[in-house]
Parts: C-alpha cells; sequence; structure tokens
C-alpha cells in the first residue's frame, strides 16, 4: 500500500504499506523488492513515488475507471487490467487467497 501520513483505508504502519511522509521521507522497501504490485483505485499515475518497483515486477492494475486502463504506473504498462469495483473486488479476492 502506498499512502501519505493521512489514510482513509490502510494503515500506513501496516508492514506491507509504502509510505510518503512528510517528516521521513518515503519509507518501506519492499516495493524495489516486490515480484508484483497490485494498484487498487490508483488516480495518480502521473505521480509515482521517487522510489520505482523492481523492473521484472509484474503491475496488476485494479480500477473501475476503464479510461484510466493501460496507463503506465512508474512507465510501467500493467501486465494484468482488471476493471473491477474495488468495495466488490477486494472482499473476493481476500475470499479466494483465505481458501489457498
Amino acid at each position: 500500500m502506498l499512502s501519505t501520513d493521512t489514510w482513509v483505508n490502510f494503515p500506513n504502519t501496516h508492514p506491507l504499506a509504502a509510505y510518503l511522509s512528510s517528516t521521513v521521507g518515503f519509507g518501506n522497501p519492499l516495493l524495489t523488492e516486490a515480484d508484483a504490485v497490485l494498484a487498487i483505485d490508483y488516480d495518480m499515475h502521473y505521480a509515482s513515488p521517487p522510489v520505482t518497483p523492481n523492473p521484472k515486477a509484474k503491475i496488476i492494475h485494479l480500477d473501475i475507471d476503464i479510461k484510466k486502463k493501460g496507463i503506465p504506473l512508474w512507465n510501467m504498462r500493467p501486465a494484468i487490467q482488471l476493471k473491477a469495483d474495488s468495495r466488490l473486488a477486494i472482499p473476493a479476492l481476500t475470499k479466494i487467497i483465505s481458501k489457498n
């Protein structure tokens, strides 16, 4: 999760959070080591954070707005583009993942 000091639905203190902080700068190097990045309702493709994902990482973009489909994130085209309402998709994905 990439967030700022203010968060709405994902705490920036979570171990998987990669956050931008006005006091400490960019946190959590996991983004540079990830083999996959799930971007959910990511509205600021033009304002990528200063740290980029691993060049071999697969970008998965889940969004309800089809106009954003395929827009590069970190100058990388998404490998997988999913048109979905995150309010419904996240619980469905959680259920699927929990079974494994």
